[in-house]
């Protein structure tokens, strides 16, 4: 692909940038989703009890706020490479909180095993995206 000064766009922009959509976009549908359905009975179960289980709302603001982050770092130039680098740690807290600490091999070991290619996919473009100059 070109951009109309005969540039190429790079394989890393377009990988930041579809990572960025991606983040943003789980960010607001978990906002949104946090208290409708089964998580608003969850979040009454937990405060009947004396929990506030707000894990996966931070978490949901967390990837609203990275995908903006690489949304704009592809518009504009950003080379603060310690916010790639710390988006790219927390991606790999979460796979381990989602994969290893919380549901290890379940619902069955392919389905786990697919969805857990696809987060180290991710995590694969975002170092990538690190890599950029």
């Amino acid at each position: 692909m070109k951009k109309g000064n005969g540039n190429y766009i790079s394989s890393q922009l377009l990988i930041q940038l579809t990572i960025g959509i991606y983040f943003f976009i789980s960010g607001l549908l978990g906002i949104m989703g946090y208290n409708s359905g089964m998580n608003q009975v969850f979040n009454d179960v937990n405060k009947l009890m004396g929990k506030n289980n707000y894990l996966p709302l931070i978490i949901s603001i967390v990837f609203l706020v990275a995908g903006l982050f690489l949304l704009l770092a592809s518009i504009i130039r950003i080379n603060n490479r310690f916010i790639y680098f710390a988006i790219f740690a927390l991606w790999i807290v979460y796979i381990i909180y989602s994969y290893f600490t919380n549901n290890f091999i379940e619902p069955e070991l392919l389905v786990w095993l697919k969805n857990l290619s696809r987060e180290v996919i991710i995590l694969a473009g975002l170092w990538f995206s690190t890599q950029r100059k």
